[in-house]
């Protein structure tokens, strides 16, 4: 399972301003420059202000913004060649000058720091307005988009080797790549070996920590997508983190050029016809509706027979979900994962008779590191008005999702082939999935 968290960073430039600096704003602005360069938070740490803000984020979750971009390395001061200030209301704005580097590539630029003084020590009361200016992605559903080209809907075959959703994807240079169909990531993704097939231009300098069931996933990227034909579609300018995927491939015995986010999924009513291996992809119109009536339309010529709704934090969507009498968790709904997953604390709040345990699994992490993990069953599992008995469920720690300020806590996932009995709809926009009987 990988996670992404939701802080993409694009390179901008600032303009400078004149002034005087006060005194002890230099040694500020030098705590930060070592900080960055030295990739090394504690420098900074304890130099913020009390409500201290990263470009609108918020005191809550601005100091985890500042820790990612300084323990990513995102960009560095090389030289400070100036540092200017500029009086406001209640501030100090400081305009920092210099060689600064970023995605392996140095330019001049200007960063801009906001202080203020507390208890007699200047502190950083603002960051994130000049070169680090971040682009703070709390929905991809509505902050990010893409053009579409094509029909209505589209058809696509999906392999039945693997218990991903594995699609092949045209790319501009006429070849086919594999991309995994995931919406329990954010932001679509490229591999790191794989990025010069695209036509990006020059990369975005991008701060992100990619979480999988291991850890994190060091040195990141951005790119922009020229150009993707899945099925009919024809599809350009979209966003995608650069990473390295070779633990997926490893995993999956297959080449996995990327994966296909939910900024990607929440631009269609989606469907997963598990019985015969397809994914339907149905364009939404800017009213957030398919065009209905369609000849030969093989999802919305008939109505649903379930409804379950969910409640979505950024790209996650959640449910409750009963693992034992009386032993109700909310779940993370989640297309890119196999089989279900549940925190060991609940899996020991199960009734011993609730449960049918397995031969222990090995989950391999964003690490690499392969882990034997427990495997049960559950004798009845319900999601929604769905019940199941043959339901596997790891047994794992999911402690690395839950990151500070995220207003929603990971205690179990469920992928939708929990849903394989059915034709599988998910609206982003409605926060709804809709099951049809899959038709004989």
């Amino acid at each position: 399972m990988r996670k992404i968290s939701l802080l993409v960073f694009v390179l901008l430039f600032a303009l400078s301003a004149v002034g005087e600096v006060p005194q002890g704003v230099g040694e500020l602005v030098e705590s930060y420059r070592s900080a960055l360069s030295e990739k090394n938070y504690s420098a900074i740490e304890g130099k913020l202000a009390t409500n201290f803000d990263f470009s609108g984020a918020g005191p809550q979750i601005s100091p985890m913004v500042l820790q990612q971009i300084v323990s990513t390395g995102v960009y560095q001061f090389n030289v400070i060649n100036e540092i200017e200030a500029e009086e406001m209301d209640g501030f100090i704005r400081v305009y920092i000058t210099g060689e600064i580097e970023a995605m392996g590539a140095k330019r001049e630029g200007t960063d801009v720091m906001d202080v203020v003084m507390e208890n007699g020590v200047w502190k950083i009361l603002a960051l994130g307005s000049g070169v680090a200016q971040p682009m703070i992605i709390q929905d991809p559903t509505t902050q990010l988009n893409f053009d579409i080209e094509g029909p209505h809907f589209t058809i696509i075959d999906f392999s039945a080797e693997h218990d991903h959703i594995i699609v092949e994807v045209g790319l501009g240079d006429g070849s086919i790549a594999n991309f995994v169909v995931d919406n329990g990531t954010p932001i679509s993704i490229v591999g790191f070996k794989h990025a010069d097939k695209f036509d990006a231009g020059q990369p975005m300098a991008t701060a992100i920590e990619a979480l999988g069931a291991g850890g994190a996933i060091e040195k990141t990227g951005a790119i922009m997508i020229d150009y993707l034909k899945i099925g009919d579609f024809e599809v350009s300018n979209l966003t995608a983190i650069t990473m390295d995927l070779d633990h997926l491939s490893e995993a999956m015995e297959v080449e996995i050029v990327g994966l296909l986010g939910t900024e990607f999924l929440s631009k269609f009513a989606w469907t997963l016809d598990y019985s015969g291996n397809k994914m339907i992809l149905h364009r939404l119109g800017a009213d957030g509706e398919i065009e209905m009536d369609i000849p030969g339309d093989p999802i919305f010529s008939r109505q649903p027979t379930h409804v379950i709704p969910f409640d979505r934090t950024m790209h996650l969507l959640s449910t409750e979900a009963e693992f034992a009498s009386g032993v109700k968790v909310k779940v993370i709904l989640d297309s890119g994962a196999p089989a279900g997953v549940l925190v060991p604390e609940i899996f020991t709040a199960l009734p011993e008779d609730s449960y049918i345990e397995g031969e222990s699994d090995t989950l391999m992490g964003a690490d690499k590191a392969k882990r034997a993990v427990p495997v049960i069953t559950p004798k009845k599992l319900s999601v929604g008005p769905i019940l199941r008995d043959d339901y596997k469920i790891v047994v794992s720690d999911l402690s690395h999702l839950n990151i500070e300020g995220l207003p929603i806590r990971v205690d179990a996932i469920v992928g939708f082939n929990f849903f394989s009995d059915w034709l599988i709809t998910t609206w982003f926009n409605k926060d709804i999935i809709e099951l049809r009987p899959i038709p004989k």
